[in-house]
This record gives C-alpha cells, sequence and structure tokens, in this order.
C-alpha cells in the first residue's frame, strides 16, 4: 500500500498497489489506482541541476478520467542516479517548479513510511475514482 499525505486536514489516504510494483520504477510504468497514463517523453537536452549532470525532458501525459481525455505537459530533468525520479520537474502553464534539494543518499529511516500521529484515515480514494468513472 502507499500511504498519501494530506497535511491540509491530518488526513491519510492509503492506495493500493499492484503486487507486480516492487520499485519506484515499476509504480511509475503501471500507473495508479487503475489508471494507466499514456505518457510520451521527449529529451530537450542536459542541464546541471543542484550538482547532478540531468537530462531535460518534455513530457506529455495523456489520461482518461470520467470520460474525458485530459492532456498535461511538464518538464523533468532527470539524474541517473534517480531515474525515474526528477531532480526537478516544471509544469505548464504556470511555470511551477518543483526540485529535490539537499539530498542525503542511503537508506531513509523507516519512520518516513508511516502515517504521522494525530492523521485520521480519508475516504478510499480507488472507490472513489471508480464511482467517478461510471457516472
Amino acid at each position: 500500500v502507499m500511504y498519501a499525505v494530506q497535511v491540509e486536514g491530518k488526513v491519510y489516504f492509503e492506495i493500493p498497489l499492484d503486487k507486480n510494483v516492487k520499485s519506484i520504477k515499476d509504480f511509475a510504468e503501471t500507473g495508479m489506482m487503475g489508471i494507466k497514463p499514456d505518457i510520451k517523453r521527449e529529451k530537450e537536452g542536459s542541464e546541471t541541476v543542484n550538482g547532478y549532470a540531468a537530462e531535460k525532458f518534455k513530457v506529455t501525459t495523456t489520461v482518461e478520467l470520467m470520460g474525458q481525455k485530459n492532456v498535461i505537459t511538464h518538464h523533468e530533468w532527470v539524474a541517473p542516479e534517480f531515474d525515474p525520479l526528477p531532480v526537478r520537474a516544471q509544469s505548464e502553464p504556470d511555470g511551477k517548479i518543483t526540485e529535490m534539494r539537499n539530498i542525503k543518499e542511503g537508506a531513509p529511516e523507516d519512520s518516513v513510511f508511516e502515517v504521522p500521529e494525530g492523521y485520521q484515515k480519508g475516504p478510499d480514494l480507488t472507490e472513489m475514482m471508480k464511482g467517478a468513472q461510471q457516472q
């Protein structure tokens, strides 16, 4: 199971994972909650991001939700050490940037995989998505 934590409201959600998912790369390729997007990546060049040599890609994701086709485009910079996680991502059209900083390589503490104290379990996201698709 994967946990999604929403800080505002102190709520967490459980997202079941396919039993074949053994890594981040597997997860990226199989989709989530039964929704498998069509992802196209076009290499745009190379840049250094926070000391890491990274390849820059334009990523176009097409996903069908509730009978509607949605297309989302963004840019991401991927360093081989962290593939497929980008060290930087920039959304379109707003240009918002998400970036990994102060990277500490190595195994994380077990506590980072636990739901924080005081958080309540939210509704089942899988059931919500299935219900929305059937409407």
